[in-house]
């Protein structure tokens, strides 16, 4: 929504969409001074003073991190330059307007505090808020301004990162629409306005069509809207009988309930009580022909009288421009015809119910259309150049005690610039119930031969679930992490997306995403780390992406031994291979010999968020190392022996040198764990960086002292202190559950619970097994990123089956995972036809009391013969044992409790003794 119009120059009125006006002077362009502060000295030696001198200061740019620019540092650091008002100022207010800064701030003028944002003890960062401070004491009028801020950043990214950075006499002339709507929400609390806006948090989640581009998104506060549209849908009642507006919006966010047809469809359904109602919503998505273009959202309203009384009410169907992320849509102008509501003329709402009248109102002149709706008079059209329009449809409700109504809703999820009449008519052949019907059975047959049966049913919903998300946010085929902010193609996200679907039993999908892998490698061979529908590079060098793209090859085959799609893609594997070889030579230089940074990767942004760009980050190295073993893997199966033995050799190299440098940092830095990198040994992000390499693996041995330390550290850190919960740059990242499986591969059974029980406890959205890439630690909200975050999903199912089964070399590792109640509970564990690198395997345990004996049952089939055999870590205690039956003959645990058996093995009986 444009409505913002920035002057470069002082003296010039701006006016804001909103109406606002005033003098804006940016302070984005020119000179600022800088210097970094590590010491914290500036304060004591006067550095905000104007006297002080800045001639040895560097010069940079706002609008940017620092990172960016060459400082590769956290901390306190200033930034300084001049400034002059014109006449037009004279008697008028001066702000200081920042778009955001990274992480916390003060403002000095003319050698005075004036103020500040942000808190490192209260956790509070502006990193992504617009922020402003009044600076009018201390302003010359006709002189220069001195303005010194002193900013904190406390990892990853810092300093003046976002714009507007300017002088304003009204801090609401630059002000994004999202934050006016959080002033007006706190200057009218009775009205049920989005749930950011009044300080609820966000968390949304989706449904839609299998592959299609557009999602239908779900607010937790209970609007209905799509990626699609500059708006959303929500339901009301207004009671006739004691003149109050019901609406979610108004109820604390644990009064409604969200939940997923049957525990796990994509059938988003979503409830709460309005005096004496119970209003229940559906949404979901189906298609007459093409996904895309095709593609239409049904909604549902059902309203029951729960009540003793008869009841006289409306029911409302609300359209506003309050998007669920926390942004402001544009609806320029609204009419309803008939049964229909057309949207900025492009988007229709077909209503199966004619309503009896509507209202419209637009927020800038007559506010929003929750206010006097009891005095509104009925309009039909309106208006709105500032894309702040509204209307609300009113259906009668006089109802008798258990009487319920529905009403019925369909919105095509692509804008039209016409609706012809067989297009509309098409659209009402299908009956709702029936498209309910149909988009229930197809995700039943989808979802039905899930090959795992776990004792806790909602690790089953949360499985299927999860597994509908990563299908839903694809587009035609290519995977995406997210259905807004992360709608594109990332090696990172899908690699973990790749291997959950394989070992879900998803191969034959996975062959037809697999080419969007290889069609994007650009011509150096390198494979860009992010990248839209039409392959275009729209991402920074990640280096971890080259080992990422190997590895979901290898990964395909392992499953699959499918030789001749390999062979296919074999060619633009090796360039990948080469170009991980030609960059790594840059870190064999003689300048870098007897540093940590010989023989490693040379620094990239890596996975982001685990610090600068010129940072070396052993993320990069786990996955190249892991990579490289799979293109030399995939090489021998092709019997391309000298491919295999420079990848292979390659893949050697790299470990040594990894290991080498981690444990040169640890020897000069007197700490026992594996550093993120040579230029970070305390931040969280080593936790994430290591983690790939124990698992997907290839580097790191969970029998490696160095390694069991190093996560018994990250433990401590990060994991214990919040419960389960993973704590990195400040907030809860969900990938917590990516390191829940590494700590299950580590023998901690024990951690890999704390920490799956805390991400079922805290879903980013309750009852939709949806989570936030970055979670508040306050209000348990959507932080940053995007929702439902496909990679947590897969981090999820990944996590679930490696509590049962995962391959460790040449053996099958079962039960590492699974905890004591699982078995104390008495239920059964299943495996159906479950892929592996070793073929299918089923398998069942179940538990029986005895008398004072408890027999554990092991029934395993399927053609899954590895080499090595099963290796069983049950949660048994060698002294509970009494005995092991393998085929009727007994064997002997070790002393962790666990036990091997041969691959041709089918029958186990375990008998532990229960205390007295």
């Amino acid at each position: 929504m444009c409505c913002i119009y920035m002057a470069e120059s002082a003296g010039v009125s701006v006016k804001h969409a909103f109406g606002f006006e005033g003098l804006v002077l940016s302070l984005k362009e020119g000179k600022w001074k800088f210097a970094i502060d590590e010491k914290r000295e500036g304060i004591v030696k006067g550095w905000f003073k104007p006297e002080h001198d800045v001639s040895n200061w560097d010069e940079i740019q706002v609008g940017r991190s620092w990172e960016g620019q060459g400082y590769n540092y956290d901390g306190w650091a200033w930034y300084r330059r001049d400034f002059l008002l014109s006449k037009e100022w004279a008697g008028e207010k001066v702000f200081v307007v920042l778009g955001g800064v990274d992480d916390e701030y003060e403002v000095y003028v003319n050698g005075e505090k004036a103020g500040g944002n942000g808190s490192f003890e209260q956790g509070i960062s502006v990193w992504d808020t617009y922020t402003y401070v009044e600076v009018t004491p201390w302003i010359h009028r006709e002189k220069t301004n001195i303005l010194v801020i002193w900013v904190n950043d406390w990892g990853g990214y810092g300093g003046l990162r976002k714009e507007p950075v300017a002088v304003v006499s009204d801090p609401r002339i630059l002000m994004p629409p999202e934050d006016f709507i959080k002033i007006y929400a706190r200057e009218h609390t009775d009205l049920p306005l989005p749930y950011w806006a009044t300080g609820k948090g966000i968390a949304w989640t989706m449904t839609g069509v299998d592959e299609g581009v557009e999602e239908i998104l779900l607010s937790h506060d209970g609007a209905i809207g799509a990626t699609s549209f500059p708006f959303t849908i929500s339901g009301w009642i207004l009671s006739r009988t004691t003149g109050k507006l019901w609406a979610p919006e108004n109820l604390q966010s644990s009064q409604p309930s969200a939940s997923l047809k049957n525990g796990y469809l994509p059938l988003l359904q979503y409830a709460f009580l309005a005096d004496g109602f119970r209003v229940e919503s559906e949404v979901f998505a189906n298609s007459y022909g093409d996904p895309d273009e095709d593609g239409v959202a049904y909604i549902l309203y059902r309203i029951a009288n729960n009540s003793k009384e008869n009841q006289e009410a409306e029911f409302l169907l609300v359209i506003r421009p309050y998007l669920v992320n926390g942004k402001i849509g544009q609806v320029t102008s609204v009419r309803f015809e008939g049964n229909s509501v057309f949207i900025n003329d492009n988007f229709l709402l077909l209503c199966e119910d004619v309503p009896s009248g509507s209202l419209t109102s637009s927020l800038f002149e007559s506010g929003d259309i929750s206010q006097d709706i009891f005095t509104k008079k009925p309009s039909v059209f309106i208006t709105d150049e500032r894309g702040l329009g509204m209307l609300a449809l009113q259906y009668p409700l006089n109802t008798k005690p258990g009487q319920v109504f529905t009403f019925h809703f369909r919105l095509p999820l692509r804008p039209r610039e016409e609706f012809p009449l067989a297009w509309l008519r098409s659209m009402r052949l299908h009956s709702f119930a029936g498209e309910e019907a149909t988009v229930s059975a197809y995700w039943e047959k989808l979802l039905e031969n899930i090959p795992f049966q776990f004792p806790d049913e909602s690790l089953n919903h949360a499985y299927r679930a999860s597994i509908a998300n990563i299908l839903i946010a694809m587009d035609k085929g290519m995977l995406h992490p997210g259905p807004l902010a992360y709608s594109l193609f990332w090696y990172r996200d899908s690699a973990y997306m790749i291997t959950a679907l394989l070992q879900s039993g998803f191969a034959p999908r996975v062959k037809n995403m697999l080419p969007h892998f290889m069609k994007a490698q650009l011509e150096s061979g390198e494979f860009p780390s992010i990248f839209d529908l039409n392959y275009k590079n729209v991402g920074w060098q990640e280096w971890d992406a080259q080992g990422q793209a190997l590895y979901s090859m290898a990964q395909y085959y392992r499953f699959t031994r499918d030789k001749e799609f390999i062979q296919e893609h074999w060619q633009t594997l090796v360039k990948g291979a080469e170009f991980l070889r030609k960059i790594r030579k840059e870190r064999l230089k003689p300048e870098f010999e007897a540093t940590e940074r010989y023989g490693i990767l040379p620094p990239s942004v890596s996975a982001e968020d685990l610090g600068p760009g010129d940072w070396h980050h052993y993320w990069d190295d786990f996955w190249a190392i892991r990579g490289l073993k799979d293109g030399a893997f995939l090489a021998r199966e092709l019997n391309d022996d000298a491919t295999s033995q420079w990848m292979e050799k390659e893949a050697q190299e790299l470990l040594h040198w990894t290991k080498h440098s981690y444990s040169l940092i640890m020897q000069k830095q007197g700490i026992d764990w594996i550093a993120n990198g040579p230029e970070d040994w305390t931040g969280s992000s080593m936790a994430r960086g290591t983690g790939a390499g124990l698992w997907p693996g290839g580097a790191l041995s969970p029998g490696d002292p160095v390694v069991r330390t190093s996560f018994q550290r990250y433990y401590e850190k990060w994991i214990q202190p919040f419960g389960g919960a993973y704590l990195h740059q400040g907030r809860f990242w969900p990938y917590g559950l990516e390191l829940a499986l590494a700590y299950v591969m580590l023998g901690r059974r024990e951690i890999a619970s704390e920490i799956l029980k805390w991400h079922l406890d805290h879903q980013t959205f309750p009852g939709t097994f949806s989570w936030a890439e970055q979670i508040d630690p306050k209000t348990f909200k959507f932080l940053s990123g995007d929702m439902p975050h496909c990679w947590v999903a897969a981090d999820l199912l990944n996590l679930l089956r490696g509590m049962l089964v995962y391959e460790e070399e040449n053996r099958l590792v079962l039960m590492a995972g699974i905890p004591r109640v699982w078995l104390d509970s008495h239920q059964t564990i299943q495996l159906r036809d479950a892929p592996t690198y070793f073929g299918k395997l089923s398998l069942a345990l179940s538990v029986n009391r005895e008398q004072e004996e408890q027999r554990i049952r092991i029934a395993i089939t399927g053609d899954a013969r590895p080499e090595a055999g099963f290796h069983f870590r049950l949660p048994i205690l060698p002294e509970e044992v009494q005995s092991i039956l393998v085929e009727n003959e007994p064997i002997h645990l070790q002393a962790d409790g666990s036990f091997t058996i041969p691959g041709a093995a089918h029958q186990i009986l375990i008998t532990l003794n229960l205390p007295r």
